[in-house]
């Protein structure tokens, strides 16, 4: 019982009153990082396959098949 008044007292709006934000990075305006990492000048760029040139009838396929392939 004691972590479901945990969660419920994080999700609640009073944590703000609790937790001093104005030392955040987001507050300090410091920049947020890239979304994605950044790749060199001499990177090679593989372009994916066009949508026709797809094998068709390849069926529906699990999640944990497609992933370990």
């Amino acid at each position: 019982m004691d972590d479901i008044q945990e969660y419920r007292n994080f999700l609640k709006d009073s944590i703000r009153k609790e937790i001093d934000f104005s030392g955040t990075d987001q507050h300090s305006g410091i920049p947020a990082p890239p979304l994605e990492k950044p790749y060199g000048p001499n990177a090679e760029i593989i372009s994916l396959p066009a949508m026709d040139t797809w094998r068709s009838g390849t069926g529906k396929v699990g999640l944990i098949d497609a992933i370990s392939g």
